[in-house]
């Protein structure tokens, strides 16, 4: 039995370690919740799009349009893409300080033009067509408002920024 918890206390430290350079201002207790978030904010938009939280009012086109085509894509989109370049841009190259935020308008930016970017890399690969301008404006829009989400949303936007634009890409 002592055994056990030797290797268990070895496993922890490690696991502990190792964790720690990921912990958020909302892991305050023996939870990490960071990692859970960000993994939440990948598998959410997958979920949605393959039918996990589907119900009878949530109904998609027969035809594949451009947000059906992006919409497991959006954690990947908004927080793998969009929050990683603001992070980088921003405190790599930030000057000017957003008002109310210690993020940067560089940073904001960098989230947009990261974003936008992995748009039209991921376009050749989507089936979808033009047919519905409208789609692109609601593309456009939830760029620009998850970019200012990520500049304003405390801890938790990993999985509000793909969840929110889930939404989008499923009501409108």
């Amino acid at each position: 039995s002592s055994g056990i918890n030797a290797e268990y206390g070895y496993y922890r430290g490690l696991l502990h370690h190792y964790l720690d350079k990921f912990r958020g201002s909302q892991d305050t207790g023996p939870l990490v919740l960071t990692p859970l978030f960000l993994l939440l904010g990948l598998a959410i938009p997958v979920w949605v799009r393959y039918g996990v939280f589907s119900t009878s009012s949530l109904q998609y086109r027969s035809s594949t349009s451009l947000l059906q085509a992006l919409l497991p894509y959006t954690g990947v989109m908004t927080i793998g893409i969009g929050d990683a370049c603001a992070a980088v841009i921003g405190s790599s190259f930030g000057r000017f300080k957003l008002p109310g935020s210690h993020k940067t308008l560089e940073g904001l930016f960098g989230n947009m033009g990261g974003q936008i970017l992995f748009l039209l890399v991921v376009r050749p690969y989507l089936a979808w067509g033009w047919s519905r301008a409208g789609d692109v404006v609601v593309v456009a829009a939830v760029v620009v408002i998850t970019s200012l989400m990520e500049v304003y949303t405390c801890d938790i936007d990993n999985l509000m920024l793909p969840i929110y634009a889930c939404l989008c890409f499923t009501v409108v």
